[in-house]
């Protein structure tokens, strides 16, 4: 018996080349459904951008969509977004920052602790309008809420005396 071992190579790569063949092309199919197809969740608002045509669609509810393969981005916002300054109980909270220091209209000054929570709007419209001008979360987040909300601490503040911001706060916990 006379055993040939190049019969048994070739035997392997007649074999092996559709055995190859076929799991890059299942896992090609796989990829281009997993990138075909957009999974919502609730509390959150995201923002398709179809690269090739500039198209942007919204998607406010949980759900499965479908959108252009590879060619496009997700945008995820959180529907709803507490920022807190010097509170570090209950809930998890987007930021975690100090009291701000507010000087109030009789010069006291005074570090108060505040929490704001914003919700965003639904209209689709209203949300391609601050995707184009804030482009992700994180940066509508630090370049508006977090400004915003310390801003109006303080401006607000200028407008009480130490004593009658704090009387009315005593009152408010007792």
């Amino acid at each position: 018996m006379d055993f040939k071992p190049q019969a048994s190579t070739t035997l392997k790569k007649k074999i092996s080349l559709p055995v190859v063949g076929g799991i890059l092309g299942v896992s090609a199919l796989i990829g281009l459904v997993n990138s075909s197809v957009l999974m919502t969740d609730a509390g959150y608002t995201y923002v398709h951008q179809n690269n090739v045509t500039g198209e942007l669609d919204v998607f406010n509810e949980p759900g499965i969509h479908f959108r252009m393969p590879f060619l496009s981005k997700i945008t995820k916002y959180d529907q709803v977004i507490t920022v807190s300054y010097g509170n570090t109980t209950g809930e998890d909270f987007y930021q975690r920052l100090p009291p701000i220091q507010v000087r109030f209209a009789d010069t006291y000054i005074g570090n108060i602790p505040v929490t704001f929570r914003f919700k965003l709007s639904l209209d689709p419209e209203s949300v391609k309008k601050m995707h184009r001008e804030f482009r992700n979360n994180s940066n509508l987040i630090d370049a508006l809420l977090v400004k915003n909300a310390r801003n109006v601490t303080v401006i607000t503040a200028t407008q009480y005396t130490g004593e009658e911001f704090f009387l009315s706060r005593t009152k408010l916990a007792g």
